[in-house]
């Protein structure tokens, strides 16, 4: 969320590739929120490359900003001016969340989880890659062990509202930071690969370890979800209701709401999308690796000459602006009795985004400038570094 750096350091300037993969996490979501059912019949490319990968991703690169924002501070001995402006940038995210929070839409924001995350990745800036190898481990078992025991046991009486916003937030949302944490760190890693292959003029071959890294992940961790429910899930589900085994195969391979299915060994290893179980994670991360390091294998890591590529990358580097206004173009939907033309007017607000991202990206791209909300970001970050230092 920045413009690029002019020095000597090649790593400081941006990396298209980065952007882009941003930009597909966007449109992803985009896509998510606005195409029809129709248009995304289950078990199609476009329905599983929208339902739960898209989040993921964006949960993923905001750890690979995280790397890159912090590193000139880490290099200089400076790790209280390298989380203060972690902790800037964090906090402003969660507040434009909050804001969009309160307009009517169908949409679960996701800014105020990603913006804690970002704000609680400030303390892991400095771990050995190790450590944040035994953390994000840890939590990607115990975290879904975690959710879906809250959600099982309930909560005994109305929490007082700042406790239930709090446990909503980091533990039993559709978004939750001790989920989305796993991700950041992945991201970190990611960013810290990328910085050292940069400096080495090696991105295109990271790229594509980590391309096979990634598609192994996610193949792995498919196929292991998909043989418990078949083999496990499936048979004892279709005993305790009575129903086809097929039909409850089916319904465990849907869409979640956030947290696992059930307790047990079910929050490990039920992978469907939006679970947060821990197969679910590895799937997701696969994914994520998996067009990271497409991305950085087949785009040069100097700025682009192509106009349309630039454009793209340009609208890529604005996803929070992007995100806020396709929070903000969905209201309409939100408040409207759309009965039948409820689809079509689904679909001429996704071709309404898809514009504006090609508007945006135009004029950063011609201006050579960040996006309003990448600017306000960007000053909270040296605001809080500033602080901190």
């Amino acid at each position: 969320m920045s413009p690029t750096t002019r020095g000597a350091d090649p790593a400081s300037a941006r990396l298209p590739a980065i952007d882009l993969a941003r930009l597909v996490a966007i449109v992803g979501m985009i896509s998510a929120h606005l195409l029809p059912t129709w248009t995304t019949p289950p078990g199609s490319f476009v329905t599983a490359a929208t339902t739960g990968f898209p989040s993921t991703l964006f949960a993923v690169l905001g750890g690979v900003g995280a790397a890159f924002a912090a590193r000139r501070n880490l290099a200089a001995g400076r790790g209280r001016a390298a989380a203060g402006a972690q902790i800037g940038r964090g906090l402003v995210v969660a507040i434009v969340g909050v804001v969009l929070a309160l307009v009517p839409s169908t949409i679960a924001i996701v800014l105020v989880p990603f913006g804690v995350s970002l704000m609680a990745v400030a303390l892991l800036l400095p771990a050995s890659t190790p450590a944040l190898l035994a953390v994000a481990s840890a939590l990607a078992v115990v975290g879904p062990l975690l959710t879906a025991h809250l959600h099982t046991v309930g909560a005994d009486g109305d929490p007082p509202p700042l406790s239930g916003a709090l446990e909503t937030i980091l533990l039993t949302g559709v978004y939750p930071v001790i989920t989305w944490i796993v991700y950041m760190i992945a991201g970190l890693l990611v960013g810290r690969a990328i910085i050292a292959a940069r400096r080495a003029g090696a991105t295109a071959g990271l790229g594509a370890r980590l391309a096979v890294v990634g598609a192994g992940v996610a193949a792995a961790a498919s196929a292991v979800g998909t043989w418990y429910v078949a083999a496990v899930a499936g048979p004892r589900a279709a005993a305790i209701t009575g129903e086809p085994l097929e039909t409850v195969v089916a319904a465990l391979g849907e869409s979640g709401a956030g947290w696992p299915i059930s307790t047990g060994w079910d929050a490990i290893l039920v992978g469907a999308p939006h679970t947060g179980s821990t197969i679910d994670i590895l799937r997701t991360t696969g994914g994520a690796l998996l067009v990271i390091g497409l991305l950085l294998a087949v785009v040069r890591p100097s700025a682009p000459r192509d106009p349309v590529l630039r454009v793209l990358a340009a609208a890529g580097g604005a996803s929070l602006t992007i995100y806020t206004i396709h929070v903000l173009t969905v209201i309409p939907l939100a408040i409207a009795d759309t009965g039948r033309d409820g689809d079509a007017r689904s679909l001429l607000v996704w071709g309404l985004d898809l514009a504006i991202v090609v508007v945006i990206g135009a004029v950063l791209a011609r201006t050579g400038r960040r996006g309003p909300f990448e600017a306000l970001v960007h000053g909270a970050g040296r605001l809080g570094a500033r602080i901190a230092g």
